[in-house]
């Protein structure tokens, strides 16, 4: 299964386990949005199904659906796709949205991809109230390939929403609150890998933001930073470099070298460097990121433990296991202690820990790190979630490559706590 779709998956358990109440959209088509929602089914959800019930939208029928499950802890409208096929579906739809919004719940509209840019376009006021995106599209889902998704197909996708043009005639304030609309406009299009479309739109807000604040404010570098992310995610590494020292300089100038959004750059320019194989670079920025993060934030917070986390990716393929076994076990000194032994976050850390016991010719102390995550992950997420299929397959590698006697399956039950939630 692949990273983006694991990324996904932990948004939604987030979702079940944190959040309050909010709307969210899984964008996949049908088979997808069944294949995801039947992982949650002893997780206390509920699920509507549109293409069952062959009804249109109306609020009623929402809230009639989720007053018969009071106590879910999320409610899942797949096919929703099929119940806004009319303008006067989607009319309703934006009419209703503050109905919606007070039911205080946890809704997952699940829709396709072609929905998802109409309803962009013609359901603005609905769609403004969207918390964030989980995008399962279905070669990714199916071939578990992010990078060359979004470094071949990333670029190309196109909705049209490049023709807004800036009224500068309008009062400083307007144009701010325009910036800040835009943004979040192109924010929800790069979540879905509409590059072009969202660098379109944060060039409009670099417009508005150096004409009012100027090139030194930090509200303008944050743009900057935007269209860093947005060339790095589609590999344009000589662009996002060049935005993101532009960002840096501002931050620096403006917030400070000890501020934690000049942590953040830093942390993004690793990231470059990281994802080119430049590693001596990516450990000369993690670091630097790394003393702000330890001196500002303290060495015991959840971004100081990421940070240790990406310095220990990069010695890991350096093949400095050593380092890297290092620097894994502080930041899962910091997860157990914030998230506690049994989040998946620290069932991660263990499996890094397992895979680099796997690299070096220690299979027992891999299966042994890789079962404690396994385990948890069982007891978390169930034995159907992808990070608990992965797990168990990296588990199953080591254990043939180990030469064990008896079946691994059963060597797994005798071994380890494996009852799934």
């Amino acid at each position: 299964m692949s990273d983006l779709n694991s990324e996904n998956y932990e948004s939604i358990d987030w979702i079940l386990n944190y959040s309050d109440d909010g709307f969210f959209f899984l964008i996949a088509e049908e088979n997808a949005q069944r294949e995801v929602a039947a992982c949650y089914d002893n997780a206390n959800v509920a699920i509507y199904d549109y293409k069952r019930t062959q009804e249109s939208y109306s609020f009623a029928g929402v809230d009639n659906f989720i007053s018969s499950y009071p106590q879910a802890k999320a409610y899942f409208l797949l096919n929703f796709q099929l119940a806004v096929q009319t303008d006067a579906d989607i009319q309703k739809l934006n009419f209703s949205r503050d109905m919606l919004s007070r039911l205080n719940k946890n809704i997952i509209f699940c829709v396709t991809q072609r929905v998802d840019d109409i309803l962009a376009k013609s359901a603005y006021d609905f769609y403004s109230y969207i918390k964030f995106r989980l995008f399962f599209e279905k070669e990714v889902f199916e071939s578990g390939d992010k990078r060359d998704f979004t470094t071949l197909r990333g670029f190309d996708l196109s909705t049209g929403i490049d023709t807004f043009e800036i009224d500068f005639t309008l009062p400083a304030p307007q144009l701010l609150a325009q910036a800040i609309s835009l943004t979040n406009q192109a924010e929800r299009l790069s979540k879905e890998y509409h590059y072009r479309d969202a660098l379109s739109l944060l060039c409009k807000v670099l417009e508005i933001r150096e004409a009012v604040l100027g090139k030194e404010h930090p509200d303008t570098a944050s743009t900057y930073k935007k269209m860093g992310g947005a060339y790095a995610a589609i590999g344009s590494y000589r662009e996002a470099l060049e935005w993101y020292e532009k960002t840096l300089d501002v931050f620096e100038n403006t917030l400070g070298k000890e501020h934690p959004n000049t942590a953040a750059t830093y942390n993004d320019i690793a990231g470059v460097y990281y994802n080119q194989g430049d590693y001596p670079q990516a450990l000369t920025w993690y670091e630097k990121a790394l003393t702000i993060n330890e001196k500002v934030l303290g060495k015991e917070h959840m971004y100081t433990a990421t940070t240790y986390n990406n310095i220990a990716l990069v010695y890991y393929n350096q093949g400095n296991y050593p380092k890297a076994l290092e620097w894994n076990e502080k930041a899962l000194a910091i997860r157990e202690t914030v998230l506690g032994k049994e989040h998946p976050e620290t069932a991660t850390t263990y499996n890094n820990i397992g895979g680099i016991y796997n690299n070096q010719g220690d299979y027992l102390q891999a299966l042994e790190w890789c079962g404690k995550s396994y385990a948890i992950l069982m007891r978390v997420l169930g034995e159907k979630h992808p990070n608990t299929i992965t797990v168990k397959e990296n588990m199953e590698i080591a254990y043939r490559d180990a030469g064990l006697p008896e079946p691994f399956e059963q060597w797994l039950r005798n071994n380890f706590d494996v009852s799934s939630s």
